[in-house]
């Protein structure tokens, strides 16, 4: 029922204007409260001077050597899959450690056997906890391939009763001599930006980071500056949100990043290192 027709039914009822209005008043501060209930509920309460003001958890900085798994920090991706374009199911059995040889976390990508609903799994590594701003690092070796994406990321979204919001570093395993970086507010991206690295990521080892900062976000690799995005070309993400890195074939989007092609598998993706630093940072 409307508000109108629930309200004149009252005054057909009871024929009181006097109390028609207050029974008027009522139902609408409720329904605002009402309202106002179904935004975003965190344990911290928001600062309102601006859309990037957002109130973000503190988390002392830290470096994780990816040779062995730190439960204490992050968690494997088990038994789910994200759905189009994303043509696998995430496996707890595709992150693989290896404490020798400097120390090294391994995504495989291969044929699933586990479950009728999708032909691939493949392997996702991801924060416990949601971070704010600060410099997001990474060293790791890209997957190469047609159809691949290997990846080392920001987000939160609906799963959390958050907004979509994501920064991204990805290898496309079509043309692994490039970078692209992009990033999503409130599940609008199209910012794509290729990155011509001079050397191909499926090659060897290389750092990779981008600072996320309240008026902007830069990308670094191998500690140069090689893109910056700013508030002024607009909204940036704001939402504190999880580290994760995986490795995926598309389906459905071959324009971007061309056929996957399945007689590869398996193909592999390998992290050494992952670092965060705090926002405001150190002298």
């Amino acid at each position: 029922m409307l508000k109108n027709d629930f309200i004149t039914a009252f005054f057909n009822a009871h024929k009181n204007i006097g109390l028609i209005a207050i029974f008027a008043i009522s139902f609408y501060g409720i329904t605002s409260c009402i309202s106002d209930s179904n935004t975003d509920i965190t344990d911290e309460e928001p600062i309102e001077e601006g859309p990037n003001e957002i109130d973000h958890p503190w988390h002392d900085a830290f470096e994780t050597q990816l040779g062995t798994h730190d439960s204490s920090m992050f968690h494997m991706a088990n038994g789910w899959s994200n759905g189009d374009p994303f043509y696998n199911v995430w496996r707890a059995s595709q992150v693989m450690f290896d404490s020798e040889h400097g120390g090294q976390m391994t995504l495989t990508l291969d044929f699933d056997d586990e479950g009728p609903n999708y032909d691939h799994k493949s392997g996702e590594y991801r924060s416990n906890e949601n971070y704010g701003y600060g410099r997001f690092e990474v060293r790791m070796r890209a997957a190469r391939g047609d159809g691949l994406v290997s990846s080392f990321f920001l987000y939160t979204g609906p799963s959390e009763n958050n907004p979509w919001d994501e920064i991204d570093i990805e290898f496309l395993g079509k043309n692994t001599r490039e970078m692209q970086i992009n990033y999503y507010t409130n599940g609008v991206g199209g910012n794509e930006v290729m990155i011509d690295l001079g050397f191909d990521a499926a090659d060897d080892f290389n750092n990779y980071a981008f600072e996320w900062l309240p008026d902007r976000i830069n990308w670094f690799v191998n500690g140069e500056l090689v893109h910056t995005e700013t508030d002024e070309s607009g909204t940036l993400p704001s939402h504190a949100m999880k580290i994760m890195v995986n490795l995926w074939p598309g389906i459905g989007v071959d324009e971007w990043l061309e056929p996957f092609d399945s007689s590869i598998l398996p193909v592999e993706a390998v992290y050494e290192m992952i670092r965060f630093t705090p926002y405001p940072f150190e002298d």
